[in-house]
């Protein structure tokens, strides 16, 4: 009778243990899925402050009516930076799919 119940009192245990095991699996994948995220919105922030800093110098706003109105006019040193502002904008959306990621998961918390 006592082996019995030591032997019940072994298997709720191991249930529980195995239980509490689990859980504690599930919370740290959840807490590696939460940090993901950050790292990725931090990367894209970090990438829409650098495109946005380039287009609200006053020096990109000449460079970038020139581009539209007059074209053939563009130096190598104009077209370079219209360039690289075009590249980077091309990688935020390769990498983020948008701006608008980044505005929601800013705007949601």
């Amino acid at each position: 009778m006592e082996a019995q119940s030591i032997g019940s009192w072994v298997q709720g245990v191991t249930g529980f243990s195995i239980l509490l095991g689990i859980g504690l699996v599930v919370w740290e994948l959840r807490q590696t899925k939460d940090l993901a995220e950050a790292q990725m919105l931090h990367e894209a922030i970090a990438q829409s402050v650098s495109v946005r800093a380039v287009t609200i110098s006053e020096r990109f706003g000449e460079v970038r009516a020139k581009a539209c109105f007059h074209p053939a006019e563009l130096t190598d040193g104009e077209l370079f930076e219209m360039y690289e502002f075009h590249s980077m904008l091309m990688h935020v959306v390769t990498t983020f799919g948008s701006f608008r990621f980044i505005d929601e998961h800013t705007n949601a918390a």
